[in-house]
């Protein structure tokens, strides 16, 4: 099973999989602008990611005691996940 898709392998059918940010810059990428090398993970994979390493249990402890209010503290949160 392949955990990466290089830009070159990234369309519009696949905006489910990579999201806006991933299919913008394959678009592009395939225009012919120069784009520094990189590689995507879709969504699901890193999905498995958080949840095999614990993470995402992590993270929600950290999200639970969010202020949207508190901009400074907002910056804290971003800091640790």
């Amino acid at each position: 099973m392949n955990f990466t898709l290089t830009l070159n392998k990234v369309n519009e059918s696949d905006f489910n999989k990579v999201g806006y940010r991933a299919l913008d810059l394959a678009k592009i990428a395939q225009g012919r602008i120069e784009v520094p090398p990189c590689f995507v993970i879709p969504n699901l994979f890193f999905d498995v990611f958080l949840t095999d390493s614990g993470l995402d249990v992590k993270i929600q402890q950290i999200l639970r005691h969010v202020s949207l209010e508190d901009s400074e503290f907002l910056k804290d949160v971003v800091g640790k996940i």
